[in-house]
């Protein structure tokens, strides 16, 4: 797996934009429904391995096809605003903060930020790989950054397959019925733990996002 945190995006192990669209399914195709007894016990990994604060579990779509030379990248240029656009790799530095897993069930990048970011364990990569295998999410789930206790963000298409977020106001906020959830945390106290939707992808303009079945 290859996850450096000062590693430039073309020397990192970067997959290709092949790789990228033959692996990532768009977010019409990944409506699957996951139970949440299997999100109770990815968040109990979480915690175990005391990433629960710092990573979630993200949905793994695309809104658009990946191009050779570009990256999708997330920037906050506007305080609760997450704009994640397609752009071009050039010269500039760039850290993983989306992860899928791979035909040989090994995780790699396919979002980044253009801000340092904290890198999971190895041993709780493995650990989560495994279990995504030996449940069949390994091409429906992966590892994102992400932060539980702050509030939810609710994500529109923006166009080039890009995507803007805005955060709520509200820690508490629940997600309404005509989006996707495609991410979620992990709150902990004691050996208590809960499942928090950190994420919604609404629906454009006129509809186009099928419900989970």
């Amino acid at each position: 797996m290859t996850l450096s945190n000062e590693n430039r995006i073309a020397s990192c192990g970067s997959p290709s934009s092949s790789q990228l669209n033959s692996s990532i399914k768009t977010i019409y195709e990944q409506c699957r429904r996951i139970d949440s007894k299997i999100l109770q016990l990815i968040g109990e990994l979480f915690v175990l391995h005391g990433h629960a604060d710092d990573f979630g579990v993200c949905r793994v779509h695309r809104h658009g096809w990946y191009r050779e030379g570009y990256a999708m990248v997330h920037s906050y240029s506007f305080e609760s605003v997450d704009q994640c656009q397609m752009l071009p790799v050039m010269d500039s530095l760039l850290y993983p903060c989306a992860f899928f897993l791979d035909a040989e069930h090994q995780f790699l990048p396919y979002e980044y930020s253009s801000t340092p970011q904290v890198q999971p364990k190895s041993q709780f990569i493995a650990e989560f790989a495994q279990f995504l295998v030996a449940h069949e999410l390994h091409d429906t789930l992966g590892l994102c950054r992400a932060w539980p206790s702050e509030p939810p963000w609710t994500e529109h298409v923006d166009g080039d397959g890009g995507t803007v977020a805005i955060q709520s106001k509200d820690s508490n906020q629940a997600f309404g019925q005509d989006g996707i959830i495609t991410q979620w945390g992990f709150l902990s106290e004691g050996s208590k733990v809960w499942v928090k939707p950190l994420r919604e992808c609404k629906s454009p303009e006129g509809g186009g996002h099928k419900k989970p079945d």
